[in-house]
């Protein structure tokens, strides 16, 4: 086949794997910078040049979910579908993901909700340009698919949303041209039904944020005529084990709709919008409200203007915002962060893959999905998800047991294992790790699965690592040391068998049964001053 490129024939890690259809079978061979295709015919493939590793800093890699999963102790762990497009290191807020399209295309002014653990609900809206729609869909995360449920009683746009209990409810809006609507609904996802909930205390909201806290709903400005002077500062909240509402301090910056909401911790944020100040000018102005003490707090102004935006926590107690619309007024897919603890706003590298406003933003696990909206005059279905996990271990070391897949030996921490959440290679949250005896002055040199048991070797020792599940509270994670069985010098030496695991050591090559090592070569030097 075409000669590798003259450039890059140092190759440190040579790997095949099946593609997510599992019947294109890829090789990939990488050198210390670059990760490549080998073609069948043809010409080679960069799949990505972000190393920045040297000669001897080699790449162990292994197929998770159908991808492979590379890592070489230098450089953030890159994971790849064989495809340039498909490959990308596995880093916090880097891209966005595409996910199956909405079953409906339908904007989401009320939000899109999480209301259980891997459920998502999106619920009113307009489905097509100058609409009022009730249409509600069901979002798996673990099966990526969408179903259609229950339409609410009302159809109406520029709503709110908020989830207490468990259960969405959407207030307000408007449920025909110019006609504002007080009404309130509650949907359970368990039955698959809408009913009634008391009105709002005022008659009329539009496009106000509705978030929920402490089991609490929250509808925090908007306005209540089609006028800029109808634009408001009030602040409502709603009790859903009594069905009642309760008035509570205003917002003390100006009123405004079209704002952005996220909750951090048990605190609302309202963040940019436009304003009755001026005939319709915008502002980046972000407060915080605090339920406990009824208070409002001026906090660091989002870093551009955007209204019809998406908001929604994310992980770390971080504060996202997606897409809406710039001063132009045009769509775009920017995505700004927000951290309380130095009241400061970022932009990450990632942006919509489809820049569009009024789409619903919620979290699931690490992920936040991003999901309807609309571009122009046209609802959108676009779904796409965005990474807010920390970004994978430096590892140089890669294995999976049980749907965990693991990494190991970085440089600041020799003795240690991390472990992504269940399923998900990309997922690797802060405190997922253990260490295996970090005190015996030895480091870790490679891992292994053999006869159904995970190992981790040392020089000295290898590990059995015994559990049913890994978790950094609730783990029962337990490193048993095997007496008088050596350990590895080279990872890359492992050889997993059948009926066995060869692998070099300091005093030769030996076979691991999983109860005993054997040297099995007396032709190796005992001792050697240095080894790979």
């Amino acid at each position: 086949t075409t000669a590798m490129p003259t450039t890059n024939q140092n190759v440190v890690g040579l790997f095949q794997f099946n593609r997510r259809n599992t019947t294109d079978r890829y090789t990939i061979a990488c050198t210390a910078t670059r990760i490549m295709l080998v073609p069948t015919s043809g010409a080679w493939t960069v799949l990505s040049s972000g190393g920045t590793g040297g000669t001897t800093d080699y790449w162990d890699a292994h197929v998770f979910n159908n991808e492979l999963i590379l890592c070489n102790g230098v450089d953030t762990p890159f994971i790849s579908d064989g495809t340039a497009g498909g490959t990308s290191a596995i880093v916090s807020q880097a891209a966005t993901q595409s996910r199956t399209a909405m079953t409906t295309a339908q904007s989401l002014m009320a939000g899109l909700h999480a209301v259980d653990d891997g459920v998502l609900i999106g619920a009113t809206g307009a489905t097509t340009a100058g609409s009022f729609d009730g249409a509600t869909n069901r979002y798996d995360t673990i099966g990526d698919a969408w179903r259609t449920m229950t339409r609410s009683n009302l159809n109406r746009d520029e709503g709110s949303g908020f989830v207490a209990f468990g259960k969405l409810h959407v207030i307000s809006g408007t449920s025909a041209a110019s006609t504002f609507t007080p009404t309130g609904e509650g949907y359970n996802h368990h039955t698959d039904v809408w009913r009634a909930i008391t009105n709002i205390t005022t008659s009329l909201r539009q496009m106000p944020p509705g978030l929920g806290v402490n089991n609490s709903g929250y509808i925090q400005t908007g306005n209540d005529s089609a006028s800029a002077a109808g634009w408001v500062t009030t602040n409502y909240q709603y009790d859903p084990a009594i069905d009642g509402w309760t008035t509570r301090l205003a917002i003390t910056s100006t009123a405004r709709r079209q704002a952005a909401g996220f909750a951090i911790g048990q605190m609302t944020h309202i963040s940019s919008g436009r304003t009755t100040v001026g005939p319709d000018n915008q502002v980046t102005t972000h407060d915080e409200y605090n339920p406990f003490s009824n208070a409002w707090t001026s906090l660091a102004t989002q870093t551009a203007y955007r209204r019809n935006s998406g908001g929604s926590a994310g992980s770390n107690s971080l504060g996202y915002v997606f897409g809406g619309e710039d001063t132009t007024p045009t769509e775009v897919g920017t995505i700004y962060s927000y951290t309380r603890a130095t009241d400061a706003w970022a932009t990450p590298a990632a942006t919509l893959g489809t820049a569009r406003q009024v789409c619903g933003a919620a979290k699931d696990a690490e992920w936040l999905y991003i999901a309807g909206g609309a571009v122009g005059a046209n609802a959108s279905a676009v779904m796409e998800r965005f990474n807010t996990s920390p970004a994978a271990p430096v590892a140089r070391y890669i294995e999976s047991f049980k749907s965990y897949l693991l990494m190991a030996r970085t440089s600041s921490y020799p003795s240690r294992v991390f472990y992504s959440l269940p399923g998900e290679s990309r997922i690797w949250p802060d405190f997922n790790y253990f260490d295996v005896i970090p005190d015996d002055g030895d480091w870790i040199t490679g891992m292994f699965v053999y006869d159904g048991r995970f190992y981790v070797s040392k020089t000295d020792m290898i590990y059995q690592i015994a559990f049913s599940v890994l978790d950094p509270v609730d783990g029962d994670q337990t490193p048993i040391p095997l007496e008088n069985v050596k350990g590895t010098v080279s990872n890359r030496s492992i050889v997993v068998t059948d009926h066995g695991v060869y692998y070099l050591a300091e005093d030769g090559f030996r076979f691991f049964d999983g109860a005993r090592s054997a040297g099995i070569s007396d032709k190796i030097q005992p001792k050697m001053d240095g080894y790979v």
